[in-house]
């Protein structure tokens, strides 16, 4: 498998659950991290690219509207 992440044929995906606390309340979450420079994945890795301290993230439709935010499209 390793050749094959070497090769460019595969992308290491971290996958953790977590909780997320909108309003003082938990909330479970699936975190899942890929490589902002992998292009194997079909999720715009590009835009998440950043030079900060801040981690970024990425939060869908579905998660957004449980937890009460805007989610940008």
């Amino acid at each position: 498998m390793q050749q094959q992440i070497d090769d460019g044929a595969l992308t290491p995906v971290l996958i953790a659950y977590g909780s997320v606390f909108p309003g003082g309340r938990a909330q479970p979450a699936n975190l899942r991290g890929v490589d902002p420079a992998q292009n194997i994945v079909n999720v715009p890795t590009a835009l998440i690219k950043t030079q900060s301290d801040l981690i970024p993230v990425r939060v869908g439709e579905r998660m957004a509207k449980n937890i009460g935010i805007n989610a940008a499209v």
